[in-house]
């Protein structure tokens, strides 16, 4: 996954989970990259487990979704 995607929407929740870690991970890469090309990264607080960053994704996508409540 090269960018954030241009919608939320999924059929199921699992594939928003998916979509949701995908996003983390994503997050997290970027940050990381930018914290190698600032100098200023050895005061950077530290990136938030991926873990967190899905869950608060997931509830994004949940949420876009109508918690797939139809």
């Amino acid at each position: 996954m090269n960018k954030f995607p241009d919608s939320l929407r999924r059929a199921t929740p699992a594939e928003g989970f998916t979509l949701a870690r995908q996003m983390a991970e994503l997050t997290l890469a970027e940050r990381n990259a930018s914290l190698r090309d600032m100098a200023a990264h050895l005061s950077a607080s530290p990136a938030p487990a991926v873990e967190l960053l899905t869950a608060i994704y997931f509830q994004s996508v949940t949420s876009a979704n109508g918690g797939w409540q139809r």
